[in-house]
């Protein structure tokens, strides 16, 4: 019996330990995901900035050259920043890991919204300017 009680005993001090041990664990990750979710989107804003001032400086061109098919091309790639904002919204406003879904597709709008901009300036650049 005296075994069965010290047994036991050590039984449940071994579990209560086990989950007091991995409280502040969980809370470490807790934290490191916050963290990492923080980071991530320091780097997705500045990188959007970055393209956002990209596409400011082709349409201070594009106006000079009243070329109609820059334009549009400078409009849909406002567009594509604008949704590239919203999903960066999206990835801010949400909680606990649901940000780890979102990754992906934020990781693919700004490398698309990139591409497409290094189109739009290579394109400008070969578009010859319109006599006056």
């Amino acid at each position: 019996m005296k075994k069965h009680l010290v047994f036991a005993s050590v039984i449940f001090l071994l579990t209560a330990g086990s989950v007091w041990a991995q409280a502040p664990t969980n809370q470490k990750i807790q934290k490191d995901t916050e963290q990492l979710k923080k980071d991530y989107e320091q780097k997705v804003s500045h990188d959007l900035k970055v393209l956002g001032h990209r596409i400011h400086k082709l349409k201070s061109r594009t106006d000079k050259k009243l070329d109609s098919d820059l334009k549009k091309e400078q409009a849909d790639l406002e567009k594509q920043k604008k949704a590239a904002d919203k999903q960066l919204a999206d990835l801010a406003a949400s909680t606990g890991d649901a940000w780890k879904d979102l990754r992906h597709g934020m990781d693919k709008a700004v490398k698309d919204l990139g591409t497409a901009v290094d189109q739009a300036a290579a394109q400008f650049k070969a578009t010859p300017v319109p006599a006056k």
